[in-house]
């Protein structure tokens, strides 16, 4: 990466993965300089914002993980992989509650702000509120039918509630607005799992895989399920990496690596029993 920036100093991407790479090695201020090099070159990029964020949350400067998490969600409010890694680093730190009245009081002000309704239901579903952000899901879905990352929450927390059948539909729905978005496959392989249609869940997994091919919790899921279904086939799973004792997951999207946070595991959207779901 230094030899790619020797050679085109204002690459942004290749400081970002400068950047991760200088993380592994723990060193941390030279990291951290090249995001911020990364994000004064391309300050719209959310994804260099995400990173920067990730990297305070590792160094315990809470204040500005927020701050960065912020403006990644700002720039890319959308994207299902950096509301992901949001709502993992809000579930760590406990701010759900905190941000709760936050949200619901922009939403007076803005009572149509269907991604406002969206995040609500994030925020919800954080605290295990299933009924109160199945309400807030629908209430985005219908401000705004063509959200397809607020039709496949919807459809996880459906799962969750045990209504399978209007998960499917939901999830198929999501897929149809948006056929590259990955968790709506990965959360239709969550409800075809449990109404035991094997092949198909199966199908919907690899879907997911095919489409974000470096994402662990996707690549774990199918290992996983193929263990459970007594298929020997071998995969090489994307590693988890600890950074002063906090598991990321290293995902690649266009030209940069990705760190993102992993709590909870596998079993958060795609529920294995426990002889199934290992550590």
């Amino acid at each position: 990466f230094r030899e790619t920036l020797r050679l085109e100093p204002n690459y942004a991407p290749a400081h970002q993965n400068l950047a991760f790479v200088l993380q592994d090695l723990e060193k941390w201020d030279d990291a951290e300089a090249a995001l911020h090099r990364a994000i004064e070159l391309r300050p719209g990029d959310a994804i260099a914002h995400a990173n920067l964020a990730n990297l305070f949350h590792v160094l315990g400067k809470n204040v500005e993980c927020e701050t960065a998490l912020r403006e990644a969600l700002r720039l890319a409010p959308d994207d299902w992989l950096v509301n992901d890694n949001v709502q993992n680093v809000v579930r760590l730190h406990g701010w759900a509650v905190r941000m709760e009245p936050e949200i619901r009081q922009a939403l007076d002000s803005a009572p149509s702000d269907a991604r406002l309704h969206r995040r609500l239901g994030d925020l919800l579903y954080q605290q295990r509120k299933l009924a109160d952000a199945e309400k807030a899901y629908r209430e985005a879905v219908r401000l705004q039918p063509g959200d397809a990352l607020a039709q496949a929450n919807l459809a996880g927390v459906l799962i969750d509630l045990n209504q399978v059948a209007a998960a499917k539909d939901t999830c198929r729905e999501a897929i149809r607005l948006q056929p590259e978005l990955a968790w709506g496959h990965f959360c239709l392989a969550a409800a075809l799992r449990r109404e035991q249609k094997f092949a198909d869940a199966e199908t919907s997994l690899r879907e997911a895989v095919r489409l974000e091919p470096y994402v662990y919790v996707f690549n774990t899921a199918l290992s996983y399920f193929l263990r459970e279904q007594g298929k020997t086939e071998v995969r090489r799973l994307v590693p988890l990496r600890t950074r002063r004792g906090i598991y990321t997951a290293a995902h690649y999207r266009d030209g940069k690596w990705f760190s993102t946070f992993r709590f909870v595991g596998v079993t958060d959207w795609f529920p294995f029993n426990s002889s199934a779901a290992g550590p």
